[in-house]
């Protein structure tokens, strides 16, 4: 199975940035503007097409002020062409800093496409950096409270050795790393409690006020 865990900022409800829900230990980008590219994760939005799907967001890792690429050959096993632009069938795992020193789960899109580079789409004026896509029928978002668990909880490398390090991505390697990721797939298999993908801020409307991260 394809998997990469993403590291991004920590919110209620990924449907933008409100009063209620604000943006938290998601980085100095978000410390300093209050907004980022992720805090629309898990708003569902109609494509060019019609369907409705998420665009998600991680902030791959910089190096002297350019953006690296994402490795896609480190989602597949090495199995991309390293000059593929985007790989298909990626469990992608999205995951925050809540009130510890380690991340948890906080909610995934299954069968998404993920991209090597950052794409932009353009709704309603606005640009919006992603390099995740999903059908929203295959997005899932854990109620606030259900993160807490122990389950959901994501080693870093600091203190376990594996995990999470420096960048806001991470790619299973070693096989501290599989085991871990076999529990992780398996409690989202076996997940059967409530989404909050379409649910929204106690002071929203269904569509954000902030709902992208930059206008042209």
């Amino acid at each position: 199975m394809n998997v990469i865990f993403c590291k991004i900022t920590s919110m209620k409800y990924y449907k933008g940035v409100t009063f209620y829900d604000q943006p938290s230990r998601g980085g100095s980008y978000i410390d300093e503007n209050g907004t980022g590219g992720e805090v629309t994760n898990f708003y569902p939005t109609k494509d060019a097409d019609g369907e409705e799907v998420c665009f998600g967001f991680v902030e791959p890792k910089h190096n002297h002020g350019v953006t690296n690429t994402i490795h896609l050959e480190n989602i597949t096993g090495n199995m991309a062409d390293k000059e593929a632009e985007y790989v298909d069938d990626v469990l992608v795992i999205w995951c925050a800093t809540l009130d510890t020193h380690h991340p948890a789960v906080v909610g995934w899109y299954k069968n998404s496409t993920f991209y090597r580079t950052i794409q932009e789409v353009m709704i309603d004026d606005y640009y919006y950096p992603y390099n995740a896509l999903a059908k929203a029928d295959d997005c899932v978002l854990l109620p606030r409270n259900e993160r807490d668990k122990g389950i959901w909880s994501i080693p870093v490398s600091r203190y376990d050795g594996y995990g999470f390090g420096q960048s806001m991505i991470y790619y299973p390697q070693s096989d501290f790393d599989k085991q871990k990721v076999k529990k992780i797939i398996e409690s989202i298999e076996s997940y059967a409690g409530n989404n909050w993908l379409r649910v929204f801020n106690e002071d929203q409307e269904p569509k954000p006020e902030k709902k992208y991260f930059w206008q042209k």
